[in-house]
């Protein structure tokens, strides 16, 4: 994806998110309640490598953690199948360390989504799992899903869009991610 197409498409998600989140303040207001919700809208700034899909993103809340990238990566698995694994790269920005397991990071696609499904292939061997060392202050780590642990992969079925909510929880509380991927046609390996 072109920058100007990542900018448009940054756009875009910004302004449905503003638009949401006036509707919901409005809503509120018209029943007499008041709600404060924080939200950081992020653009992609760095170059994203050729074998990924970088997404737009925003995620909640501000504080201990600071959610530096969004990235898909598809390769065919040992199904032959065109499978996505993405990667959440966060920094610790907070004044203490931060403990986190590994697996930690949650993912979940639209049911009615055309790009991508989520698979549960029986006899799916489970994969390793392991805890973290504390992250200090200004390091950064990236959290993978599915995680080797994991019995399911995503598979991507077409080329097209895909809206894709993610959540990990360290010691300083939960970060709520909402990303949007914007997929090529799945190539078929030789």
């Amino acid at each position: 994806m072109q920058k100007r197409d990542q900018a448009v498409l940054a756009a875009l998600v910004i302004g449905l998110l503003v638009g949401a989140a006036a509707t919901y303040a409005l809503a509120g207001v018209a029943l007499g309640r008041t709600t404060t919700t924080t939200t950081t809208t992020v653009t992609t700034t760095f170059t994203c490598p050729s074998d990924n899909v970088c997404g737009s993103f925003t995620f909640s809340p501000i504080g201990q953690v600071k959610v530096e990238s969004v990235e898909a990566n598809y390769t065919a698995n040992r199904y032959g199948s065109a499978a996505v694994t993405f990667w959440v790269t966060f920094e610790n920005v907070g004044s203490y360390p931060g403990d986190f397991a590994a697996y930690a990071l949650n993912t979940s696609i639209a049911p009615n989504s055309s790009a991508l499904r989520e698979v549960f292939p029986p006899n799916f061997p489970p994969g390793i799992t392991q805890m973290t060392s504390p992250l200090n202050t200004s390091q950064s780590y990236t959290l993978l899903s599915p995680y080797s642990g994991d019995n399911y992969y995503f598979l991507l079925v077409q080329a097209g869009t895909a809206d894709v909510n993610f959540n990990f929880t360290t010691s300083a509380g939960t970060t709520v991610i909402a990303a949007q991927f914007t997929f090529q046609a799945p190539t078929q390996e030789p």
